[in-house]
C-alpha cells in the first residue's frame, strides 16, 4: 500500500480557503429561516466555522427570531489523468489511469470549544450536524448567500442518523462519505481536469430533520431568551492550517491502495515522497 501526502493550500491566490459560513437571520417563521437565499455570508479570515439554529425572544411581537446558520466547504478534486503531474515519484500511476477508482472518502473536521449551557435565559446545546450536497449557484469560487438554500433539492452525503462534533477543542471527527458522495468524487476525480466538490454541513437536529426549535424552547415575547443548537469547528482560514476541513480520498491502483488529503481550495503537492 502506498500513501501520497498532499497539501492543499487555501485559496487559488494563496489567501483564502473559500469556506463559508451562510445565514438566514431573525426570521418570522421557521420556514423562513431555512427557505430562500441567505443574506449574511461569513468574511475571509473567518477562523471558525458555526453550523447551528438559534432563536431569540422577539418582544414587539410577542412572537419567536428564527435563525440557520449553513457552513459550505469546497473542495478542489484531481484529475486522476493529472496525478502523475503532481506526484512524479508514483510513476506507476501512469500504467493505470484508465482503473483508478476512488473507493472511499473521509471528511476530517477538528472542533473547537463548545460550552454547554442550560440554564437561565440563554441556553447553549450541543447538536449534531448532516453532510449534505451543496447546491444552487455554486459551480466554483466562493460559496455565496444564494446558495444558502440547499434544501430545495436535499442530497445527503452521509449515512448518519447526526454526526457528533465534541465540544473539546481540537477534537478530530472523520465522517465517511456516503455512495453518492462517491459517485460526485469519481465523476470529478475520472475528468481531464478535475472540478470543485462541494460539502454543506447543516444542524441536524433542527435544520435538516426540519424540526421547529420552538418545541424545545419556547422563547416566545422574552427579549432575553436565547436558544442555541450546533456545534463549532475550525474553517480553512485559521491561521494553524493544518486546523481547516480536510477531504480524505483513497483510490485503488493497478499496485494496490493509495490515499490522498485534501484540504478546502486548491490542491497543490506537499511532498515528493512516497512513504511505503
Amino acid at each position: 500500500m502506498t500513501l501520497v501526502y498532499y497539501e492543499v493550500k487555501g485559496n487559488y491566490d494563496g489567501s483564502d480557503a473559500l469556506d463559508r459560513d451562510v445565514s438566514k437571520q431573525a426570521q418570522a417563521s421557521w420556514t423562513a429561516a431555512r427557505t430562500g437565499a441567505g443574506y449574511s455570508v461569513a468574511n475571509i479570515g473567518d477562523s471558525i466555522h458555526y453550523p447551528r439554529i438559534w432563536t431569540q425572544g422577539n418582544k414587539s411581537s410577542g412572537g419567536t427570531f428564527y435563525s440557520v446558520k449553513r457552513t459550505f466547504i469546497p473542495f478542489n478534486i484531481p484529475s486522476r489523468f493529472n496525478l502523475t503531474k503532481q506526484d512524479p515519484y508514483n510513476a506507476f500511476v501512469a500504467n493505470s489511469t484508465k482503473t483508478l477508482h476512488v473507493y472511499k472518502a473521509e471528511l476530517r473536521t477538528r472542533s473547537s470549544t463548545y460550552t454547554v449551557s442550560t440554564g437561565g435565559l440563554i441556553k447553549y446545546y450541543l447538536g449534531k450536524v448532516k453532510l449534505v450536497k451543496g447546491t444552487g449557484s455554486y459551480t466554483g469560487g466562493t460559496p455565496g448567500a444564494s446558495d444558502f438554500d440547499v434544501i430545495t433539492d436535499l442530497v445527503p452525503y452521509d449515512d448518519e442518523s447526526g454526526v457528533t462534533i465534541s465540544g473539546t477543542n481540537l477534537d478530530l471527527q472523520d465522517t465517511e462519505l456516503n455512495a453518492t458522495a462517491l459517485n460526485d468524487i469519481n465523476k470529478l476525480f475520472g475528468s481531464n481536469q478535475g472540478g470543485q466538490f462541494t460539502i454543506c454541513m447543516m444542524n441536524y437536529e433542527h435544520d435538516y430533520l426540519n424540526s421547529d426549535p420552538i418545541s424545545a424552547y419556547d422563547v416566545s415575547g422574552v427579549l432575553e431568551k436565547q436558544y442555541y443548537h450546533g456545534c463549532n469547528i475550525y474553517a480553512g482560514d485559521h491561521a494553524t492550517l493544518t486546523y481547516g476541513p480536510l477531504l480524505m480520498l483513497y483510490y485503488n491502483t493497478t499496485k494496490g491502495k493509495s490515499s490522498l488529503t485534501a484540504n478546502s481550495g486548491k490542491m497543490v503537492i506537499k511532498s515528493g515522497k512516497v512513504i511505503l
